[in-house]
């Protein structure tokens, strides 16, 4: 049995699908919009936790048994918004939704400081519409500086801050996983990609926490320029390629075909485990190469 979570813009929708993709119950619950000026659309986070929590606790008690039997949980949410907190993870404001249009005028300021619209297009690819976040960032640093104190980076990503709280999920992206488990996150080859971000400090900080978990997600494979496909599960990591995370940091490793635990696993059994979340025309290959170098 699986649950399927929507926390939309003015409903939070909950759904239980069984393994043949039947829907055996679905349960929602309204949040009232704020509308305190024309063009404005904020809602009060607490309302979302609360429409959640009674959608789902009528949604178990519907199940044959109690919601027992599920298996997964799959969320989606409202776009962009802004939901500022507090040291303590406390919300400073009322979130400000997707569909708020105050930032039109910070929209414009940004734009303008990118070097006009051309130049936004070339950094960003995309013009910057008061629906984003990036303007009300700015228009919430205008307009309200007594509660506008941005944490220093050291603070948002210290991993022994991190650990402090309980369940953490981190999840981020790769370019490529080895067999071993060990991540590519920033290069083909020795071509420059991208940087690690804050990869590394939210993995350790999940790692670290009670009952955390660090997830890996990514494709399968990708499509090179003749159009074949290429798996992102590979061998090894090739030289010159970088190692952005350690395969003892990496917990779980997700693919469209699956999930692969890793943590505890042998160097034979973490390749087992890549296999069989890689595509299945290059399951055979993984494996053939595992049997070989791994005893």
């Amino acid at each position: 049995m699986l649950i399927g979570i929507d926390l939309g813009t003015s409903t939070c929708k909950a759904i239980a699908v069984n393994g043949d993709g039947e829907v055996v119950a679905k349960r929602s619950r309204d949040y009232p919009m704020i509308n305190r000026r024309p063009g404005w659309a904020e809602q009060e986070p607490a309302e979302w936790w609360r429409a959640t929590d009674e959608a789902i606790a009528e949604l178990a008690a519907a199940l044959p048994r109690g919601g027992r039997e599920v298996t997964g949980i799959g969320l989606c949410g409202q776009m962009h918004g802004l939901t500022a907190l507090d040291a303590d993870g406390n919300p400073l404001r009322p979130a400000i939704l997707w569909n708020d249009q105050r930032a039109a005028p910070q929209c414009e300021w940004i734009t303008e400081r990118a070097g006009g619209l051309p130049g936004l297009l070339r950094m960003t690819r995309n013009r910057m519409l008061p629906g984003f976040t990036g303007g009300k960032v700015v228009w919430f640093r205008d307009e309200e500086p007594e509660l506008f104190r941005p944490a220093d980076v050291d603070y948002i990503h210290s991993p022994e801050r991190i650990s402090r709280m309980k369940n953490v999920i981190s999840i981020n992206g790769g370019v490529e996983l080895d067999l071993m488990g060990q991540e590519n996150a920033e290069s083909a080859g020795s071509r420059q990609l991208s940087g690690t971000g804050g990869q590394l400090d939210f993995l350790e900080g999940a790692f670290r926490s009670e009952g955390g978990k660090g997830f890996i997600c990514l494709a399968s494979t990708h499509k090179k320029k003749d159009g074949s496909l290429k798996s992102n599960i590979v061998p090894f990591i090739p030289g010159g390629s970088t190692v952005s995370a350690p395969r003892t940091m990496i917990q779980y490793v997700a693919t469209e075909f699956g999930v692969a635990r890793l943590s505890g696993l042998s160097l034979k059994e973490r390749a087992e485990a890549m296999a069989s979340i890689a595509r299945p025309d290059f399951r055979e290959e993984l494996l053939r190469y595992a049997a070989e170098h791994f005893a």
